[in-house]
């Protein structure tokens, strides 16, 4: 048991490094790209790198309602009655 669980924290420990690790490649990546995605209320580093691997990039758009309406935030009204 003992050695089970000596293997099971090390694991552990190993995997916290490589999550500390990707962090910083990360926020390197998001750094690099000159977005100014983090710079709004709400968005860290690790969301701005999905939106952009996502969309390839904002600029890959014709219009911020194209933008919008592909993340499915574009305000429309949709009603189903009369």
């Amino acid at each position: 048991m003992r050695g089970l669980a000596r293997e099971l924290v090390g694991e552990i420990r190993r995997l916290d490094r490589r999550i500390v690790s990707a962090a910083e490649q990360i926020t390197t990546a998001v750094s690099e790209s000159g977005t100014t995605l983090p710079e709004l209320h709400g968005i860290g580093d690790l969301l701005a790198a999905k939106i952009l691997t996502r969309t390839v990039g904002v600029d890959s758009f014709r219009s911020a309602s194209d933008f919008a309406s592909y993340c499915g935030v574009a305000p429309f009204e949709v009603s189903s009655g009369d």
